[in-house]
């Protein structure tokens, strides 16, 4: 196309020198687009610059209107930006005029041969793939019947396809979102593993690779992930790609299948016991890291070789039986035996041999999980060796003890327990903890004592019942312990008649109180009314004149209407409307409510609200009318007697606590007694035992004349003095102890002293081999945090909470309770902040206002 009809004609005479071409000419855009619409062209070949349109305008027609012949822009026009368009806009070449006019034909003589030779090659490529997917439709009925998903794709940046079966229904697709051009297979290729795919695809293509196989995830048109296993051929023209024909297999089971496989050889890799397993010769097939470090032989050099190596001679006769159990498909569980180490030494095991079968059922070999119980062996002989001196102790306790099997029958008991019940030791032996306990306590048994066996220890009240049929109150303590080589249930209890006594007598003066509220006009209760009609409608009227508790005048209340909320604590508010709504949509005529108000002069003061609700006929609230009782006292006392109650129960735990720890130590030197030879060493065990005696003394003489003297109140506390006293009550052998508090003083209970012995004992007993404990101060804003650290083997994560809670530990698990309940009582904090491994940190939090002096 070109307007210079001279032009055309040298146009034709050049390419017809050059070769075999056909040429036809135009001088305009529409008239070459004319020409286009009726017939078919192999190349078209342009001028730029044309009158009207210029060449340019004509190639982004056609391509605007899905015409891809092979375009070559011909002009006089050298400028760069002119030849970037033209390519730009889809020109297969750019070629210049001018110049050697020969050279510029020959070259575009070589263009128009290279661009029509290209066409007829992907023509013929287009052809053969055509062909091929013909021929896979033709099979796709059976291919459609399995689980195997054959596909060809084509080339191109998403990877369109040329077909693919109906089966793809299994991933939630149909062949037409694929045909379509809807969805591409790039599409739908896991983003994660779309790079590896598309890196396995090049390396194949470069390789020169006739097939290739990769395994990779897919996502279902739901969003599901599936594990793909593709196989794949690689279609060639002439050495170059046009396509891939293969096929796709769900694999997802097998991947499954291998991740559990995988967890449990990790499972039972990581496993605390040892787990092998042998086949019916007893060779050994595995070997798991527990098992070399329980026999001491490595895996290489266990699997293969007979299992007999491990079992003493003298008992090979008894485990032919067990073997033979097991051949018949019975399990074992926990048959306790002897084995061999490597080093020649044995060991106590507790072995469960279980049964292993094939598909069909038969049972082809051993799987064995042995666990080490030479400790607990030792500790039965211990515990043998003990049970003499433990009967002393046993007998010699205040409190009723009852030993208890898992259903409750009773094992043993102290001689304060028969005393306490009325029954001989022989009579209580046997039966069940029911006998002893009052009838109203029935139903509650089962479930305290699951309770202390889900939890480790348990703490309740209960009403017991004597043989001469008198009932009585009582405080029980229990907890898990091991007696006579099984698990068993330890409860400590104590008489409370004495203090129930008291709450009884405390619950009678109350509820004169309440009595004495509904005499209105002779007490201090106000009378008042409110009217309803809204959340922002209640206007309230006083109508008894003793409104001056609550510090108005009542010339400023009585009978006069104002808001009902401006007299209720802010804190109180949102509590107390949704009560009165809840009354309200229940239709109650009468509520009673307990809240605070705000006095006149900003005090705070605790009220009693007694209403009864007056209704319409549409049964909606229109009025309230009631007392409103003053009960600040009451709540005080309230308050007054928790607080005893907590005093009185933690001075108990204190005294059985230690009391507990002194009892340890004088059975160990009686222990250590019976084994020393010359005098000296008897005279310092009696010694021990003297001081262990007279701690015991000191500490019940203490906790008597506390329970005198009433409940003390907090007080300044010198924490340095404070310090002194538990390290001579403690006895802290060579470990430096280094002090820096300076002059401070804590508002505190008066046992603070016993949170810092409980401190040091602590560090002493359960630190391991403790050499040095640091006490200082640690400024934060206007509190004060006091340090306790230690340089022993530190508290694991997973313990640095429950370490505080009741019962936890290994001796009595008292003391770290009991020092955050005393430091409590003042609104002081404790917690464990030390690193495992190098040592415990205990951190005692002291807000402002509750420390003086000059802390280091």
């Amino acid at each position: 196309m070109d307007d210079d009809r001279d032009f055309h004609l040298l146009v034709k005479e050049m390419l017809g020198r050059l070769g075999r071409f056909e040429v036809t000419s135009a001088e305009s855009v529409d008239e070459a687009l004319a020409l286009l619409s009726k017939g078919h062209y192999d190349v078209i070949v342009a001028d730029y610059l044309m009158p009207g349109a210029t060449g340019l305008d004509m190639l982004r027609t056609l391509r605007s209107e899905g015409n891809d012949t092979p375009f070559v822009m011909f002009t006089g026009k050298g400028r760069e930006d002119v030849a970037i368009d033209a390519l730009n806009s889809g020109a297969d070449f750019y070629v210049q005029k001018g110049g050697d006019s020969g050279a510029s034909f020959a070259n575009l003589s070589k263009m128009i041969v290279h661009l029509v030779q290209a066409r007829c090659a992907e023509r013929r490529g287009h052809e053969s793939l055509g062909k091929a997917i013909s021929k896979l439709q033709e099979l796709d009925s059976i291919v459609n019947q399995s689980p195997v998903i054959v596909a060809t794709w084509l080339v191109g940046e998403r990877w369109p396809m040329g077909y693919i079966s109906s089966n793809v229904s299994q991933l939630g697709y149909s062949a037409e979102d694929f045909m379509s051009g809807r969805v591409s297979y790039a599409d739908i290729v896991h983003p994660e593993d779309l790079p590896g795919l598309r890196a396995e695809v090049v390396r194949s293509n470069e390789s020169g690779s006739h097939s290739w196989g990769f395994e990779y995830r897919v996502l279902t048109k739901a969003g599901d992930v599936r594990w793909i296993n593709e196989r794949t051929l690689i279609i060639q023209k002439e050495g170059v790609p046009i396509g891939w024909q293969g096929v796709l297999l769900d694999i997802t089971d097998r991947k499954l299948a291998e991740r559990r496989i995988h967890d449990l050889a990790m499972i039972v890799d990581s496993s605390h016991d040892a787990i092998y397993g042998m086949d019916l010769d007893y060779t050994i097939t595995s070997w798991n890291r527990a098992a070399e470090e329980l026999y001491g032989y490595s895996a290489a050099e266990a699997i293969g070789t007979k299992g007999e190596f491990l079992v003493p001679d003298d008992i090979r006769e008894e485990l032919a039986s067990v073997r033979a159990r097991v051949r018949n498909g019975e399990k074992v569980d926990n048959y306790e035996a002897v084995r061999l180490r490597k080093d020649g030494t044995r060991v106590d095991v507790a072995i469960t041999f279980s049964p292993v079968r094939n598909d069909s059922g038969k049972v082809v070999g051993f799987s064995l999980t042995v666990r080490d119980i030479s400790e607990r062996k030792r500790a039965d002989h211990l515990l043998a060796e003990s049970e003499l001196k433990y009967r002393t102790l046993f007998d010699g306790a205040n409190d009723a003890i009852y030993i208890l099997d898992a259903e409750g029958r009773i094992l043993d008991v102290n001689k304060t327990a028969c005393e306490q019940s009325g029954y001989s030791r022989n009579e209580i032996i046997g039966g069940s903890i029911t006998e002893i306990e009052a009838p109203s306590e029935a139903g509650g048994t089962v479930p305290r004592i699951d309770s202390v066996k889900r939890h480790g220890a348990g703490f309740f009240e209960s009403m017991h019942k004597a043989k001469d049929g008198r009932e009585f109150p009582v405080e029980v303590s229990a907890r898990l312990i091991e007696y006579a080589s099984r698990p068993a249930l330890m409860e400590v209890t104590r008489d409370i008649s004495e203090r129930k006594m008291a709450e009884d007598a405390l619950r009678t003066v109350m509820s004169s109180l309440e009595d004495l509220e509904s005499i209105v006009t002779s007490s201090p209760a106000v009378v008042f009314q409110w009217t309803y009609s809204g959340r922002e409608g209640r206007r309230v009227q006083f109508v008894s004149n003793n409104v001056q508790q609550f510090g108005y005048a009542p010339s400023e209340l009585v009978s006069k209407m104002f808001d009902f909320w401006e007299l209720v604590h802010p804190d109180d508010r949102v509590v107390v409307a949704s009560e009165i709504s809840k009354y309200h949509e229940t239709g109650a005529g009468m509520y009673t409510l307990e809240y605070r108000i705000v006095t006149k002069d900003g005090g705070v003061r605790w009220v009693e609200d007694r209403t009864s609700v007056v209704m319409d006929d549409a049964g909606l609230p229109v009025r309230h009318q009631g007392i409103v009782m003053d009960i600040t006292a009451r709540k005080l006392a309230e308050e007054a007697l928790k607080n005893a109650n907590e005093k009185l129960n933690l001075l108990g735990s204190i005294t059985r606590h230690d009391v507990a720890n002194q009892l340890g130590i004088l059975v160990a030197a009686m222990s250590l007694l019976e084994e020393e030879s010359d005098e000296a060493s008897k005279k310092a065990r009696m010694k021990m035992m003297q001081e262990a005696v007279s701690t015991i003394s000191q500490q019940l003489e203490f906790a008597g004349s506390y329970q005198k003297a009433g409940t003390k109140q907090p007080e300044w506390v010198h924490v340095r003095l404070d310090i002194a006293v538990a390290v001579s009550s403690v006895g802290i052998g060579g470990v430096k102890v280094d002090v820096r508090v300076g002059n401070m003083e804590v508002w505190a209970d008066p046992m603070f002293e016993r949170v810092l012995f409980n401190l040091f004992d602590n560090a002493i007993r359960h630190g391991g081999e403790v050499t040095a404990i640091r006490i200082f101060t640690e400024r934060r804003a206007d509190a004060v945090v006091l340090v306790f650290e230690d340089d022993g083997v530190g508290v694991s994560p997973e313990e640095k909470e429950i370490i505080f809670g009741k019962g936890y530990g290994v001796n009595t698990g008292h003391g770290l309770f009991l020092c955050r309940e005393i430091l409590g009582i003042t609104g002081l904090t404790i917690m464990e902040n030390g690193v495992h491994g190098e040592g415990s940190r205990f951190e005692i939090y002291i807000p402002g206002g509750k420390h003086r002096g000059q802390a280091r």
